[in-house]
């Protein structure tokens, strides 16, 4: 088994080595010129997909919320080291206490806005990233002290987060975990509230910058299917 994980990863490493520019890989054998217009892209692409974890500490309550772990799917182009992905990230329970003594408890849930996209630059066995991701951040199953907060269900920020990755990753060997800290903004919040007008509430205190954010990123596949 050892053997066949060893001879899989040089297999791995092998393929990403040959499609990089500059590659020392020998030559291919000469093929017949695409014809205008051949969808030929899709061969200078390459498919990778993590596993994301991660906390982010609220700034104006001074309290982290903890990410379940979700995936990152992304296609890098490594003609031109661009990179498209999607996050998937499962709803993340939340506890804090506001003014300093009453506890708030809610279910959050990063709702993506497109596709991620940026640079990487991939150097075996790592890779440099720097990705933006928009999410709305929103909310519900809102309780101040056990007591339901009736938010409704559109409450979320008014516009999203624009959240950069900006970092080295792990790509190589599979399983490898890397761990990038951002900071971002929270916008202000909309359509928050069935009787009364919560979105003042919530903006005042979540809202606003200097958040930050922990995203841990482990391999689960490169070149996948």
């Amino acid at each position: 088994m050892a053997l066949r994980n060893a001879f899989c990863g040089v297999a791995v490493a092998f393929s990403l080595l040959s499609a990089l520019p500059g590659s020392a890989a020998p030559a291919p054998a000469a093929q017949p010129v695409a014809q205008p217009g051949a969808p030929d892209s899709a061969a200078a692409k390459l498919k990778v997909s993590f596993y994301v974890s991660g906390h982010s500490t609220i700034a104006k309550l001074g309290s982290d919320i903890v990410l379940k772990e979700g995936t990152f799917d992304a296609e890098i182009d490594i003609a031109d080291n661009s990179i498209e992905g999607t996050l998937a990230l499962p709803p993340s329970p939340g506890y804090f206490v506001v003014f300093r003594f009453m506890p708030v408890t809610n279910t959050t849930d990063f709702v993506q806005d497109g596709l991620a996209t940026g640079k990487v630059v991939v150097t075996l066995p790592d890779a440099q990233a720097d990705i933006t991701l928009k999410l709305y951040i929103a909310l519900r199953d809102v309780r101040q002290d056990g007591v339901p907060l009736n938010v409704g269900a559109h409450c979320r920020t008014a516009t999203p987060a624009v959240i950069r990755i900006n970092g080295p990753i792990k790509l190589l060997p599979e399983g490898s975990v890397s761990e990038i800290t951002s900071k971002y903004d929270i916008p202000p919040f909309s359509g928050c509230g069935v009787t009364e007008d919560l979105d003042p509430l919530l903006t005042g205190l979540v809202s606003g910058p200097g958040n930050t954010l922990v995203t841990k990123l482990r391999v689960r596949c490169i070149g996948c299917p």
